[in-house]
This record gives structure tokens, C-alpha cells and sequence, in this order.
């Protein structure tokens, strides 16, 4: 309930997240890093 949540892009991740869930790929740190800031300057 109001907690951002990021994870991957693989596996089943994107089917159990659904619409719900931030992702990005495991493999590049500047994918995680982007979606941290996305959280980081969200409203």
C-alpha cells in the first residue's frame, strides 16, 4: 500500500508485478539506477 516496488525484468517478475511494479534490467546498473530516481523524484 504506497510502497514503490522495483524489480526485474525477467523471469515471471513483469507477470507477477504487473502494472504495479517498476522494472529494470538485473544486468545494468544505470536500468536500476534509472528507475531509483524515477521513484527517488516521483510525486
Amino acid at each position: 500500500a504506497g510502497c514503490p516496488v522495483i524489480t526485474s525484468n525477467t523471469t515471471s517478475m513483469p507477470e507477477v508485478g504487473g502494472d504495479a511494479a517498476l522494472y529494470c534490467d538485473p544486468y545494468l546498473p544505470q536500468s536500476i539506477a534509472d528507475a531509483m530516481e524515477k521513484i527517488w523524484l516521483s510525486p
